[in-house]
């Protein structure tokens, strides 16, 4: 949690010595649109909404499998007893809203706009999504975290609003770590008890969410 904070920190002040020779008045506009922190529109933002309440389930089956494959790791356990631990909701809060905007800041807010300008869109959201699931330090979950750090990188920049990729990240985390933890365990047993069902209904509804960030127009600086 720490090193998060500490990346939001310094990628905030790169932005901000980028912008030093602005009055007081105009320099958090400009940090802000830099970062792209505008509101997004709302057809986008329910799009985000519903990516992040159910691409846990496939991201998680992938993890599974590649963890399978890999032979076995004690990364899930020592989730499990940090979840388990006296301060849940703290752990919740740390493994949901922190990462969701000290890594979307960074990954998005400043790498995936920078890079964008350089490399174009396809680079830009790539490079960005392999670093992002490198810095995870889990071969586990490498590869679904790139592909989470892809989608997280194509909705900003589609709805040119670093708020929808926090929104997605956040609430991806958070579900995520409550179907972990045992908090809704009336949802879980109808996941567990129709693996096949809950898989095809969450990527459906994930590709549904796709198609509405992908049919929003983006929002523009003078829209904020």
């Amino acid at each position: 949690v720490i090193a998060q904070l500490v990346l939001a920190a310094v990628a905030t002040a790169v932005v901000f010595h980028h912008h030093a020779q602005l009055d007081a008045a105009n320099l958090p506009r400009a940090i802000f649109a830099s970062l792209a922190l505008r509101a997004p529109r709302l057809p986008a933002l329910i799009g985000a909404l519903l990516i992040g309440l159910t691409s846990w389930l496939p991201n998680s089956q992938l993890a599974v499998w590649v963890q399978a494959q890999l032979g076995g790791s004690a990364e899930v356990p020592a989730l499990e007893e940090l979840l388990r631990g006296p301060r849940l909701t703290l752990s919740i809060a740390c493994l949901s809203l922190v990462p969701a905007f000290a890594e979307e800041i960074v990954f998005r807010g400043l790498w995936t706009r920078a890079l964008t300008t350089r490399l174009g869109v396809t680079a830009s959201c790539c490079l960005t999504a392999l670093a992002f699931g490198s810095y995870h330090l889990s071969f586990a979950q490498w590869l679904p975290t790139t592909l989470l750090g892809g989608l997280l990188a194509w909705a900003t920049l589609r709805s040119n609003s670093l708020w929808t990729a926090i929104t997605l990240h956040a609430v991806n985390n958070a579900v995520a770590t409550m179907m972990a933890s045992g908090l809704v365990g009336a949802l879980a047993r109808p996941i567990l008890r129709y693996p096949s069902a809950s898989l095809v209904l969450a990527v459906t509804t994930t590709l549904t969410g796709i198609l509405l960030v992908a049919a929003t127009p983006p929002r523009q600086p003078r829209d904020s």
